[in-house]
């Protein structure tokens, strides 16, 4: 029945593309597969915690590092967009997971359909795109700028970002594209999934909802590591997380500030304010300075602190607060669990990585690391050289393959 799908899906590919149906090349039906999964919120230490024996198991059988460090701030679009270029925010430009752009004179929000296709939102060079222009095919079940055609390129396979597509689903996706071809199979597949985030946020990360859906995740990693083991490919497994979780139970509300005419951006950890004229600005900040449990930044002042300082989309202030403090437009309850906040500051930000292939060294273990350099080993795996500037580098964990 899977070949038949697969039959049916490359017969529909053939199609819409006629004689013009995209392959790899001779050079890239060499190379390996990369699988690479993302579990959003899965914080580092929860597959110890709450028993996630495949999680556990992958360790065991390939690499690990005890923790990898998210990008500041530890949000969902900028650390999986910094997984997939090697960048910082800071360098890549989505510096949130909603901001201003002073040149553009616009908000940028992931729940926006017309912001997130939009390629010139988005800077860096993601490994489908490194992908792509080497002849190699790549596809994506949802991940951060899969959607728009950044240098050029989408993934030869992508889907619009739908959260309420069952997650089984998205495995037999993966497995159909899987099934192509060697000339239409792609090399770099990302899947992504949402379940462990959304029961952080809701119930915070200590909840028995939370390792349900833990234990949920686990279950589906394993289905897809049993189909992708059978069909006796050289294939590599890589598990990644974006940030981690912490509970949350206080507000503090900014709706008393006045902001006069100054654009402001929340999230639950930031805010960032925007103004051209610094009077505006030296007297925004003399308010909030008057609150208690915020720490009030100039954008230079973060540049120093964070390496936080994009000129066109931070903010000219820049509001942080410590968990259990969140930020609020106005008075509300606050409950449950939410990111953001510094990981050098606070380790439940941290996230997770593990890999598991042909070459891995197995039962190994990296000390912990940046998510900057996940770019350049899914590079080094798939032989694509990089072309461009990146902030991570190879040699942080090429020590977790065999020579």
């Amino acid at each position: 029945m899977r070949a038949l799908l697969a039959s049916l899906l490359c017969a529909f590919f053939l199609r819409s593309y006629g004689q013009d149906a995209p392959k790899n090349s001779a050079s890239a039906m060499e190379q390996p597969y990369v699988v690479m999964v993302s579990v959003d919120g899965f914080r580092y230490d929860y597959a110890e915690k709450f028993g996630a024996s495949t999680f556990l198991d992958i360790a065991k059988s390939g690499a690990t590092a005890e923790y990898m460090v998210p990008a500041f701030p530890s949000k969902t679009f900028p650390n999986h967009y910094t997984i997939v270029t090697g960048q910082y925010p800071n360098s890549h430009g989505i510096v949130g997971n909603s901001f201003y752009s002073r040149a553009k004179g616009q908000f940028f929000t992931l729940g926006d359909p017309s912001k997130v296709q939009d390629a010139s939102w988005y800077g860096g060079k993601p490994i489908w795109t490194l992908a792509e222009e080497t002849g190699m095919l790549s596809a994506s079940y949802f991940w951060a700028g899969s959607e728009a055609p950044v240098g050029g390129f989408r993934p030869t396979y992508w889907k619009r970002y739908d959260h309420n597509v069952p997650h089984e689903e998205r495995i037999a996706q993966v497995m159909d594209w899987m099934n192509l071809p060697p000339e239409e199979r792609p090399h770099l597949v990302t899947l992504y999934f949402s379940m462990v985030d959304d029961a952080g946020h809701a119930f915070g990360p200590n909840a028995p909802e939370t390792k349900e859906a833990v234990l949920a995740v686990d279950e589906l990693i394993s289905q897809l590591r049993a189909q992708i083991g059978s069909l006796g490919l050289p294939i590599y497994l890589v598990i990644v997380s974006d940030h981690g979780m912490i509970d949350v139970n206080r507000g503090i509300s900014l709706h008393d500030v006045k902001f006069k005419d100054a654009v402001v951006d929340y999230s639950s950890s930031m805010a960032m304010i925007y103004h051209k004229e610094p009077k505006v600005i030296n007297c925004i900040a003399k308010q909030l300075k008057k609150k208690e449990y915020l720490q009030v930044y100039t954008r230079e002042e973060m540049g120093a602190l964070y390496g936080f300082d994009n000129p066109d989309r931070v903010g000219d202030l820049v509001v942080l607060c410590d968990p259990p403090m969140q930020l609020l437009k106005s008075p509300g309850v606050i409950r449950g669990g939410t990111h953001g906040y510094d990981p050098l500051k606070f380790p439940e930000m941290n996230a997770i990585f593990m890999i598991e292939g042909p070459k891995v060294k197995e039962g190994s273990t990296v000390a912990p690391f940046e998510n900057i350099h996940v770019y350049p080993l899914i590079a080094e795996l798939l032989g694509l050289p990089i072309s461009q500037d990146i902030d991570g580098d190879v040699e942080v964990l090429i020590e977790l393959l065999q020579k």
